[in-house]
């Protein structure tokens, strides 16, 4: 179907022919069916423009520091077109996991953005965080030595690293990291925190080592009773460390941890 320009004056049935220069659009005489199938100009362009990414990340983050990794997620997901290429995009999204209790998940996503982006001292940090949530305190701090090479004076990343050897067993080395950054940065926040975490440490290393053990009973006890006095003794000491240690992660975001991606290079 073709649609013949007609004079808006002219009388009934007289179609008189206007220049399509006075209306290029409505007097084009393209064929509808051609404009039908033509890609439209908004799904050809990103659906996330710049500033709108900014404002999604800014939202998330405060969405994770704010203890609501889902609401993260969400905000994440609203922008992931343009926020995928970012490293504070990767980072944000690694934190929300590990909080929401998916370290697994934010271990391989983070690893996945560590393959394009390897000197990603972000990404490491939050990758340990990770890995230290599910119990690989190796790979924890295998992940650390890239970043602690370029940068060994980092706050963030002497604490992250301090913690993991005490969580190894190695509390002297880690107060002696902790001390070395008192004397350095002694006002950085992030030595309160890492000061309160392994004190958590090393009183939850000493319940574990003073609970009794099987040989530790009088022959007179009933193995029964025994075992049941052994459970009850390590639920309490679990609720215990659950109310004076804080998670590593959660501290660690909330507190100061989703801020590391967005410094300047040149401050790390």
């Amino acid at each position: 179907m073709r649609i013949d320009p007609v004079d808006p004056h002219g009388g009934v049935g007289t179609a008189t022919p206007v220049s399509n220069s006075t209306q290029p659009l409505g007097r084009s005489g393209l064929d509808l069916l051609d404009l039908f199938e033509t890609t439209d100009v908004f799904m050809s362009r990103p659906v996330t423009g710049p500033v709108a990414m900014e404002v999604g990340l800014e939202q998330a983050r405060g969405a994770l520091l704010r203890n609501l990794p889902g609401d993260a997620l969400a905000l994440l997901d609203g922008i992931w077109d343009r926020a995928r290429q970012t490293e504070e995009g990767w980072y944000l999204r690694g934190g929300a996991l590990t909080v929401l209790g998916l370290p697994g998940e934010s271990d391989r996503v983070v690893g996945d953005a560590l393959a394009q982006r390897p000197a990603s001292m972000a990404l490491r940090f939050i990758q340990s965080i990770a890995r230290v949530a599910i119990g690989d305190l190796v790979g924890a701090r295998t992940v650390l030595q890239p970043a602690l090479q370029r940068a060994p004076g980092d706050p963030l990343l002497v604490v992250q690293n301090a913690l993991v050897q005490a969580r190894q067993g190695d509390t002297t080395s880690a107060e002696r990291m902790l001390a070395r950054l008192a004397s350095a940065a002694p006002d950085h926040p992030t030595l309160l925190w890492g000061r309160a975490t392994l004190r958590a440490i090393v009183a939850d290393a000493t319940r574990q080592r003073s609970r009794p053990t099987p040989s530790d009973w009088p022959s007179s006890i009933d193995p029964n009773v025994a075992a049941l006095n052994d459970e009850t003794s390590a639920a309490s000491a679990v609720h215990e460390r659950d109310k004076s240690s804080p998670d590593v992660a959660a501290a660690a975001l909330e507190r100061f941890g989703a801020r590391i991606a967005a410094r300047p290079v040149a401050e790390l």
